[in-house]
């Protein structure tokens, strides 16, 4: 079942002063949490705040990153990559408090063909989705991300456990609407294109964003 917003594109002012707000209350939560600290706190709380503000900070940096191909997407400049090279580049941009979370797999780029992307953004974008996709799964849910081929196409793939996003909510620029918004929007830079479906019988929400393959 498709659920993301799939045609039209949002103008690039607005996700911009989205994407500003959405940083700003992410920093704000780091701040607030920061505050509530108690020094004298047991070394495991300690420890869970501390994974929390550095999981927030981590998901903001990649918001901030994808600044630039909004403001420049002429400064795009797409390469021929290797698919396993993008995948084994996204856990050094993860907070280690969700290794036990995130399951990269990078077996299934091992026969993918070469693909034409601009690699900072397409990181950022991953781990974007990546970020939003541990927010929206379950307490104990693990988040799967691997690579699959359509033709003369390669995807990759962030798949969670979370509820189904709401389809009223879809075409609000904050939270997860907002991410595929972004997305949408730098990968038209690239000749990239985003699905976002829902298997229902599996209770699985997959996020793709989708490449051409290329020679090399």
């Amino acid at each position: 079942m498709k659920i993301g917003p799939t045609k039209g594109s949002a103008d690039p002012r607005d996700l911009i002063f989205a994407l500003a707000h959405e940083i700003a209350n992410l920093l704000a939560g780091s701040r607030l949490e920061a505050g509530l600290l108690d020094p004298g706190a047991g070394a495991a709380e300690l420890q869970q705040s501390a994974d929390r503000i550095s999981e927030t900070s981590a998901r903001a940096g990649s918001l901030l990153a994808l600044l630039r191909p909004l403001l420049a997407p002429e400064a795009v400049a797409p390469l021929p990559i290797d698919a396993l090279e993008l995948l084994e580049g996204l856990r050094s941009g993860l907070d280690e408090s969700s290794d036990g979370r995130v399951v990269i797999a990078l077996k299934t780029a091992a026969l993918v063909p070469v693909v034409r992307l601009a690699p900072d953004s397409a990181h950022h974008l991953l781990l974007t989705a990546i970020w939003a996709g541990l927010e929206a799964a379950s307490a104990d849910g693990v988040l799967r991300v691997f690579c699959r081929v359509d033709g003369e196409r390669v995807g990759f793939v962030v798949e969670d456990d979370g509820a189904a996003p709401d389809l009223d909510q879809a075409g609000e620029l904050r939270g997860r609407p907002l991410t595929w918004a972004i997305t949408r929007a730098v990968l038209a830079t690239m000749n990239g294109r985003l699905f976002v479906t829902r298997d229902e019988p599996a209770g699985r929400t997959r996020v793709a964003l989708d490449f051409p393959a290329t020679a090399g």
